[in-house]
């Protein structure tokens, strides 16, 4: 067998690895699952040695501005947890913990940027695309069962249980296990879960011929149909908005004056499929998918009444808690100047994470300065990919689907980040390094700094 297959075989594992590490946290009550995927990409590149050599030819005398804002943020990572640790800040677990799960997946911006294949990039599409279906598949079964049917799966008391394990003394929310309420997934939640369906969702389009449009249109009605009964409000939009903004990025309905022949067939199917499910109360009212289809809506609305300020107290939207959040933010740079450069750090030192706020938590996290740059940079990525992307020549063909997977991918997380953060998952982390090593390694005209 070629080596290159062995590998591709190895970066499939990986990312099956990567999907199911919480799962099998839970399952042996121990974190070491999670260091799985870093041994097999350590055993990939042991097995890549040869290639290790001619990629590092690829070094110049001047790095990309990715590569530079990376180095920012390894160092960020390793001078927080160092100064924290050292003050008794936090405990040498917890610095232990920051660098594995922020450092470690640079190793897969490495590999991908200089190293991987074809064949191994698109075994890590293929892989992301079956997981994000298999966890999707769960997230709509855990959903109907906990909504409909009024019963917890057992995986859901352990998850809790394992989360406490955790963090002991700390208050761990106890929606998982409330019947009635929706469903986490097989994830830590149900962030991450939605995330992986989107991933999935992104991966299998950008493996699909853009000629095949009733294929295409059919993947997005699946997953975004996972997502839908998922009721993981911000992202369903996110992910509506990505599909709007790239996957029929070639039409601009404002200056062309007429419909995409895609949304007209997206439309269509939307239309179909909410009349199907209209016949289906009409005909079989006792059914309970009717009861699903009745919770999703009274779901949603209750989603937007609560962006808007219809069911809060003195009319509180969820805008106006974003502006405290920022105020909040300014507020501590009184206690704590030096986190408007360099921010509070990666370890559980400074303010509590994992809040309404994604947004608020990384701008914590890197600092007003930082934030603002990888903000910046990361929409500047995303237009250079979307303008630069066209599928219409034969010989960019590659290149332009995975610059289609990892702008969508990244725009995904950028749109969800305005309620929940999920990049800073060990899941969700490795894979956008690896969307960062496809726009370094393929955006043309990249801004380069001189060394």
């Amino acid at each position: 067998m070629k080596i290159i297959t062995i590998k591709s075989i190895l970066i499939f594992f990986v990312t099956v690895l990567l999907a199911f590490s919480f799962p099998l946290q839970v399952i042996s009550s121990s974190p070491i699952p999670s260091l799985a995927p870093y041994f097999g990409m350590i055993l990939i590149f042991m097995l890549s040695l040869g290639v290790i050599s001619n990629a590092t030819q690829m070094k110049k005398k001047s790095i990309s501005l990715i590569v530079f804002l990376i180095m920012i943020y390894i160092f960020l990572v390793i001078f927080h947890t160092a100064w924290q640790s050292i003050f008794g800040l936090i405990s040498i677990k917890s610095s232990i913990s920051a660098l594995v799960i922020f450092l470690l997946p640079t190793l897969f911006f490495v590999y991908f940027r200089a190293i991987a294949t074809n064949q191994e990039i698109r075994a890590f599409l293929f892989a992301a695309s079956i997981l994000g279906l298999i966890l999707g598949a769960y997230f709509v079964y855990d959903s109907f069962s906990m909504l409909i049917l009024g019963n917890m799966n057992d995986y859901s008391a352990k998850a809790f249980e394992y989360s406490q394990l955790r963090s002991p003394g700390d208050y761990i929310n106890s929606a998982r296990i409330q019947v009635g309420y929706r469903s986490h997934g097989l994830l830590e939640n149900h962030t991450v879960s939605a995330a992986w369906i989107a991933l999935g969702c992104f991966s299998a389009l950008s493996l699909i011929p853009q000629k095949q449009l009733l294929l295409r249109l059919i993947v997005i009605t699946i997953f975004g149909t996972g997502l839908l009964i998922g009721l993981n409000f911000t992202s369903i939009v996110a992910f509506t908005m990505v599909i709007l903004l790239v996957e029929f990025r070639e039409y601009v309905f404002l200056t062309r004056g007429a419909i995409p022949k895609k949304v007209i067939s997206l439309l269509q199917i939307v239309v179909i499929f909410f009349v199907l499910l209209g016949l289906i109360q009409f005909l079989m009212p006792n059914l309970a998918v009717n009861d699903m289809y009745n919770t999703i809506i009274l779901s949603l609305e209750g989603q937007v009444n609560l962006a808007i300020g219809a069911t809060l107290a003195g009319q509180r939207t969820y805008f106006d808690g974003l502006v405290v959040g920022f105020y909040s933010y300014f507020h501590n740079l009184l206690d704590y100047p030096l986190g408007l450069i360099i921010g509070d750090g990666f370890s559980p030192f400074g303010s509590k994470k994992g809040g309404d706020y994604g947004i608020i938590d990384t701008l914590h996290r890197f600092g007003l300065l930082f934030f603002i740059t990888i903000f910046v940079g990361l929409l500047t990525l995303i237009y250079r990919a979307l303008k630069q992307i066209e599928f219409s020549n034969p010989d960019l063909l590659e290149k332009n689907t995975y610059l289609f997977f990892a702008s969508s991918f990244t725009m995904y997380l950028l749109f969800i980040e305005v309620h929940y953060s999920a990049w800073s998952s060990k899941s969700i982390l490795p894979i956008l390094f690896i969307c960062l090593a496809l726009f370094d390694r393929y955006v043309h005209s990249s801004i380069r700094i001189k060394m």
